[in-house]
């Protein structure tokens, strides 16, 4: 029997919607990568712009590209139909508006055998405008890491974090994570469902491993849904803050309910340039009891405290008057 027949597969998954602008390069970082037996599924999110045909061309030239094609239901409900179709013994995920390192699953691999993990996790590159701004990356050499450090860095800001496509997860874990049935993305969460997803893995791996190199490369596109001023989707970023927080120790949980209200004032901000003065009144009502417990977090910058404080007691004014420092100071909304 040869080595390529007794290599376990990686299902690389990939939901695709509306990047015909960035696939390409997404694509061919996977094309390139070094470990030698993988799958890539690309979802079809019911895309209308060129999308589905640059999928279909890489599926045509490489076996190893499988396009399913659905109707739009979101990255959740992509990644959802791409774990049904998934056969790897291992799971990865990319972005389609992102790209991978060559060696990204190749490096992933060999720490998760190493360690006998169930998840790893790699640094990675943060670009913005065209431009690299920042590296992120896992302290130490590879090695395991144990589960409250795993978590402390889930909900850090600045660390590896809780998104998806810097980590690998062993297939064994997403069919038992959740209660011993396959763990799926909740399809009501638009933004932020990876975190919860990644949260519930966490608290159910046998080892988590991670690898130093920054390996992925994450662009911030301002097209892209966390960008979005679409209110209801914005407010699911908040629900799955506070669902992350009921699954934490009290010290990380206090942790994710400042990130829970920091999204829940964002919300209240997008309402206020979006939405009738009816509904800006509805959730400045619902935000406004945040205020206490997030003026107390020790963790929270006296910045960002005064800055929710103004938005919720003087809403058109505080907008107003941040739109013009913002541009002033070029500083962003975080």
């Amino acid at each position: 029997m040869d080595g390529m027949t007794d290599t376990p597969l990686i299902s690389v998954i990939v939901p695709v919607y509306n990047n015909e602008h960035y696939l390409v390069r997404c694509l061919d970082s996977l094309r390139a990568q070094s470990y030698e037996k993988l799958e890539f599924i690309l979802v079809d999110d019911g895309s209308t712009d060129g999308s589905s045909g640059v999928c279909k061309s890489y599926a045509n030239q490489d076996n190893r590209f499988i396009v399913h094609h659905k109707e739009n239901g979101g990255a959740s409900s992509a990644r959802n139909a791409g774990l049904d179709l998934a056969s790897g013994d291992y799971i990865g995920f990319i972005d389609a508006d992102d790209c991978a390192e060559p060696d990204q699953f190749l490096l992933l691999h060999a720490a998760m055998e190493e360690h006998h993990a169930e998840i790893t996790v790699c640094g990675h590159f943060l670009h913005e405008g065209g431009r690299l701004v920042e590296t992120r990356s896992v302290p130490g050499d590879i090695g395991i890491l144990d589960l409250n450090t795993a978590l402390t860095n889930l909900v850090s800001i600045r660390s590896f974090e809780g998104f998806l496509p810097n980590k690998l997860f062993a297939t064994k874990l997403i069919l038992r994570a959740d209660n011993r049935c396959a763990l799926r993305f909740d399809e009501n969460i638009h933004i932020c469902e990876d975190v919860l997803f990644v949260c519930k893995c966490m608290l159910a791996a046998k080892g988590i491993a991670y690898v130093p190199e920054p390996l992925y490369h994450y662009y911030l596109n301002p097209s892209g849904l966390s960008h979005t001023l679409d209110l209801s989707k914005r407010a699911t970023e908040k629900d799955s803050w506070k669902q992350v927080a009921a699954l934490l120790p009290p010290h990380l949980s206090k942790i994710a309910m400042e990130r829970h209200y920091s999204y829940a004032f964002n919300v209240l901000r997008i309402a206020i340039r979006t939405a009738p003065r009816s509904k800006v009144a509805e959730i400045r009502k619902s935000t406004a009891p945040y205020l206490r417990e997030y003026r107390r977090n020790r963790d929270v910058r006296r910045r960002n405290k005064l800055r929710a404080i103004l938005i919720v007691r003087f809403p058109y004014l505080s907008d107003i008057a941040w739109r013009v420092v913002k541009k002033l100071l070029r500083v962003r909304w975080r």
